[in-house]
C-alpha cells in the first residue's frame, strides 16, 4: 500500500543546476498532477466508418498543483517561492515519492499563486500554486 507520508515539494537550486532541496519541510497536501490532453476531430463525413466520429490526439497540459504546507519563518522558503513568484522565469519544480524506487517527478513552472492562511489559535499554512509548463520527466532521487 503506497502512503503519501513523507512525500517532498523540491525546487531546483539556482546555484547548482540538477540539484533539488526540500523546500516545504512539513507539506500537508501535495495537489496532483493532473495530465491533460486536447482531441482533434478527425472525421471524414464522405466515407462515415460505422457513423462514429474519430478523433486525434492534440497538444498535452502537465496542468497545476496545489501545494499546502505548514509555514515556517525560520525556513525561509516562502522566500523562495516569492522570489520566483515575482520573477518572469520558470523554475524547476517537482515532488519526491518516498517509496522504495525513490520516484522523483519534475517540471519547468511557473508560481501562480501565493498564499499565507491560518485561522486564529491554529497552525499558519503556506499554499502555492504551480502551473507546469512543458513535459514532466521521471527520475529517481538519490
Amino acid at each position: 500500500m503506497s502512503l503519501g507520508n513523507g512525500t517532498k515539494f523540491i525546487r531546483r537550486d539556482g546555484l547548482a543546476p540538477g540539484v533539488f532541496v526540500d523546500i516545504a519541510h512539513i507539506a500537508v497536501e501535495l495537489g496532483g498532477l493532473a495530465l491533460s490532453r486536447e482531441t482533434k476531430e478527425n472525421t471524414y463525413y464522405s466515407t462515415p466508418q460505422d457513423n462514429y466520429k474519430s478523433f486525434y490526439g492534440g497538444i498535452r497540459d502537465a496542468g497545476e498543483s496545489n501545494i499546502k504546507m505548514e509555514f515556517d519563518r525560520t525556513e525561509q522558503y516562502h522566500l523562495l517561492l516569492l522570489n520566483d513568484f515575482n520573477g518572469d522565469d520558470l523554475g524547476r519544480y517537482g515532488f519526491q515519492w518516498p517509496d522504495a524506487d525513490k520516484t522523483q517527478m519534475s517540471c519547468d513552472g511557473v508560481v501562480t499563486g501565493f498564499e499565507i492562511s491560518h485561522a486564529v489559535g491554529e497552525k499558519i499554512y503556506a499554499n502555492c500554486k504551480i502551473k507546469w509548463s512543458g513535459e514532466p520527466s521521471w527520475e529517481h532521487w538519490v
